[in-house]
């Protein structure tokens, strides 16, 4: 799974609350990360019943949640573009990301800021920890793409057309 997230923008002419920087990167990732979180747990535990379906031996669960989600396929990247408005939100958009990589195999982050108040619209790069840097998280995103190519897709059984006949058929009409 790949899932790419823009966070923060500049300031909306028609909201007088808003600071004049612009709204925070760092302002819904809390609810974003949940989200990856269940999106992924979905994945992997969708994925362990197709192959148990297959006749695969679905993999016991021990340990932690993170230590799971990490051990198991399919892999989940995650991707931000996080418009920071100043040290503290660039601060929390980094620690957002390292909780989103306990959930998802890998995140990468590109940070980038305001040169000034009085440019809120033009922008200078930020400096991420190397774990997050999105250059290092797409590289590996794509080494694992790549060695997909080898492996056979798994397809979930279809059902019947007889049972989507009957699946389709007025209730009082089955039978």
């Amino acid at each position: 799974m790949l899932e790419a997230k823009a966070v923060g923008t500049p300031k909306h002419p028609g909201s007088p609350k808003q600071e004049p920087i612009g709204r925070p990167g760092s302002a819904d990732l809390d609810k974003r990360i949940k989200e990856i979180g269940f999106k992924t747990i979905d994945l992997k535990a969708e994925y362990a019943r197709v192959m148990s379906e297959k006749g695969g031996q679905p993999s016991a669960i021990a340990g932690n949640l993170t230590t799971r989600l990490h051990s198991v396929p399919p892999r989940s990247y995650v991707f931000f573009a996080a418009r920071v408005t100043g040290a503290n939100d660039h601060a929390r958009v980094v620690q957002f990301a390292n909780l989103a990589a306990q959930v998802s195999d890998a995140v990468g982050v590109f940070c980038f800021t305001p040169v000034s108040p009085s440019h809120p619209t033009k922008y200078k790069p930020l400096p991420v920890p190397p774990h997050v840097e999105l250059a290092r998280v797409l590289f590996n995103a794509c080494q694992d793409l790549m060695a997909l190519q080898a492996v056979q897709p798994i397809v979930p059984p279809s059902p019947s057309p007889a049972v989507l006949a009957e699946e389709i058929q007025p209730e009082g009409q089955k039978g």
